[in-house]
């Protein structure tokens, strides 16, 4: 979950249109760490 929506493949809210997806969450699935996706296939 990112600022209160819940993604389930990559977004690239906020980040200048690269996607990212989070690599890991909080206990209420909020995430706390995150990455920018290598590849378009990667976010599918």
């Amino acid at each position: 979950m990112y600022n209160g929506v819940m993604y389930t493949k990559c977004t690239d809210v906020d980040n200048g249109g690269v996607k990212w997806c989070a690599t890991s969450v909080d206990s209420t699935n909020s995430a706390v760490g995150w990455g920018n996706c290598q590849s378009t296939s990667a976010c599918n």
